[in-house]
């Protein structure tokens, strides 16, 4: 143990203690062994963050690489979208009204005009919508829109394309279209006929129409031939014959007729039992070859008959007998 003195002498001759030999002792402070109190040091570390063994989240690195924009083949879109087009047809289709065979294949047309053609003609396409109707154009520029003769392809609501030939004038083809697959079921022989009276009571007829397309009149030749007759203003009996070629008029002859003349078509439906046959109507498609009749009567009784292409065998009229009779007032030497 450590003692501290602290001696205090008065050496003041003022001080009320008078100073003697032996020094006072005023303070005594005992020191001891017990050290000042400090932070104990433990072997206890000071807290820190513990380590474990779970790393510091941070943003996990894997193998997905950064998402990037895809650059595919697909070109950047243009004002027409040539590639992608949902509507665009693929493979062949077949004209069910010709030979023509159309083939797709992405933004491409190939067309085969003509059985026995060596090579294709090749075309760029693109769909055009125009909201009521959707078709399939040439996106070159030496047709326009269209394919040569052929206008654009419209691409109908049962499947089909139709399109038709751009000529100037008289008969012109239509084209039918039709996927591989379906063309023998489009081309076979359908019995489209309708129940209709099959006797007639009426005598007056009202509209007189027979219509033979692609029908061979000897010194004629071969065109679409009509045969009308209709009253005029004056209520009188109008007999027209006309006959159209490919782009050019055969013959167009109009003139009045009499009564006896009308008595002479009457027989003649009578003498080929027209009635008999009336709501009759054949074919295989709808803008080849065809025959057709239609009369009304003023008493509304109708007669309708009509045959196509390969079911022009079940025609049940001698359509010479009607041409005859048509042509037996007219003059070919005066047209």
């Amino acid at each position: 143990m450590i003692t501290a003195i602290f001696l205090s002498a008065c050496t003041s001759e003022n001080n009320d203690n008078k100073s003697t030999g032996t020094p006072s002792i005023t303070d005594t402070q005992t020191v001891t062994d017990t050290p000042i109190p400090t932070a104990e040091v433990t072997d206890t570390p000071i807290p820190t963050a513990e380590a474990t063994d779970n790393p510091t989240p941070t943003t996990e690195v894997t193998d997905t690489p950064i998402p990037t924009v895809e650059i595919t083949d697909t070109p950047v879109p243009t004002e027409v979208e040539i590639e992608g087009d949902k509507d665009m047809p693929t493979g062949k289709w077949y004209d069910k009204n010709g030979s023509t065979i159309l083939e797709f294949k992405g933004s491409k047309m190939y067309a085969t005009w003509w059985s026995g053609m060596e090579e294709p003609e090749e075309y760029d396409v693109a769909i055009e919508d125009e909201g009521y109707a959707k078709y399939i154009i040439n996106t070159r520029d030496e047709y326009g829109k269209g394919f040569g003769i052929m206008s654009r392809l419209e691409i109908r609501e049962d499947g089909t394309l139709s399109a038709y030939e751009e000529i100037l004038d008289g008969e012109s083809h239509s084209y039918k279209f039709v996927p591989e697959d379906k063309i023998e079921e489009e081309r076979a022989v359908k019995d489209f006929s309708i129940e209709m009276p099959k006797v007639i009571e009426s005598r007056e007829i009202k509209n007189f129409q027979l219509t033979l397309s692609h029908y061979y009149i000897e010194d004629l030749g071969e065109g679409t031939y009509s045969w009308e007759i209709k009253k005029n203003e004056d209520g009188k009996y109008v007999s027209e014959f006309s006959g159209m070629g490919p782009s050019y008029v055969i013959i167009r002859d109009s003139q009045e007729v009499d009564d006896s003349f009308i008595e002479g078509v009457l027989k003649l439906l009578d003498d080929e039992k027209v009635a008999e046959n009336n709501g009759m109507f054949f074919s295989h498609d709808e803008n080849d070859s065809e025959y057709y009749l239609y009369i009304t009567f003023d008493s509304r009784e109708k007669i309708y008959i009509r045959a196509g292409s390969k079911a022009l065998d079940k025609w049940p009229l001698d359509n010479k007998k009607f041409i005859d009779y048509a042509m037996s007032i007219i003059s070919l030497e005066d047209l």
